[in-house]
């Protein structure tokens, strides 16, 4: 089931449903995959702020195309926290390390991890197309349409509820892991 799809051409609308983000310093830029794409840059905390929804996804998949200008560690390209528990996210699709590797990662409400990284990398100033996928208790990721890494723990269960906003390109709950570049058509499946 579709669940949101904020294409950012020019404005923050879902395409899917009534989702519309805000933003916090996010332009506009024609270098896209379609149309336009927002354009980050994590020394200005730039983010998109889509605001509550998403709770009780417990299956699901989140995709992204991406553009990063640099790799630097780990940042967000999309993500929900889990409401003022420390460390209990929904959900995260990141940029793990300064490799350029692709994570998912959640933690259900008893603080069980589940995470996947990619042994695929991708590089700064190219387009690559990002996903991660949660269903049961194994998490899967993505990277230009090739399962590239997939990870169980049978002691996973499900996300907690949030109130917490789905953010992309950054985090001002915890304000770091913001993202440098481009991301373009995110989407979010149940």
């Amino acid at each position: 089931n579709s669940v949101a799809r904020y294409a950012l051409d020019g404005n923050l609308n879902d395409k899917w449903g009534t989702n519309t983000g805000s933003q916090s310093g996010v332009s506009f830029t024609s270098n896209a995959i379609r149309g336009q794409a927002g354009g980050f840059q994590s020394s200005n905390n730039d983010l998109i702020d889509a605001g509550d929804f998403a709770d009780g996804l417990n299956d699901y998949t989140v995709s992204a195309w991406i553009n990063p200008d640099s790799l630097t560690g780990i940042t967000n390209i999309v993500k929900k926290d889990g409401g003022g528990i420390r460390n209990k996210r929904h959900f995260s699709l990141r940029i793990e390390d300064s490799n350029g590797r692709i994570s998912v990662f959640s933690r259900d409400k008893d603080g069980n991890s589940l995470k996947t990284v990619s042994d695929r990398t991708v590089s700064a100033n190219n387009w690559a197309f990002v996903a991660g996928r949660v269903k049961d208790d194994t998490a899967e990721v993505y990277v230009n349409g090739e399962q590239k890494k997939s990870d169980s723990d049978p002691s996973y269960t499900r996300h907690p509820a949030s109130s917490e906003p789905v953010q992309i390109g950054g985090d001002n709950v915890g304000g770091f892991l913001y993202y440098d570049g481009s991301i373009d058509d995110v989407r979010i499946y149940n």
